[in-house]
């Protein structure tokens, strides 16, 4: 959830600071949702639809967004993990695209975690 407020807050950025529209385009995204047990990743599958449902509608009426695959699963077994996919395409012009690549860069959430030596 930290994650999509997060990315949230740069789509709120950029719709801020945008000269011309923006738009999604081949929006391709495969999830699953993998808990300890089948209770959690089905009280789990229902709460992120919930969410990704959500923040769908909230990015349709901001933005034009074209999809071609949106699926979301629950994996009981965590087989599938592996196979997660989000992809797309931005289309908007230069200069904001660059200025959201420096901040997405710069944001401490995003950055990669040092990785802790275990003995």
């Amino acid at each position: 959830m930290a994650l999509l407020r997060c990315l949230a807050g740069h789509f709120r950025w950029m719709r801020r600071h945008a000269v011309c529209k923006l738009r999604v385009r081949h929006l391709d995204v495969f999830w699953t949702v993998t808990c300890e047990d089948a209770a959690d990743t089905a009280m789990a599958f229902g709460a992120e639809m919930a969410a990704f449902n959500t923040l769908l509608a909230l990015l349709q009426q901001s933005i034009s967004v074209q999809s071609d695959r949106l699926w979301l699963e629950p994996d009981f077994t965590g087989t599938r993990r592996s196979e997660r996919r989000v992809s797309f395409c931005l289309s908007a012009c230069a200069v904001l695209m660059i200025g959201l690549a420096y901040r997405l860069w710069k944001d401490p959430l995003l950055q990669p975690q040092p990785e802790t030596a275990q003995v």
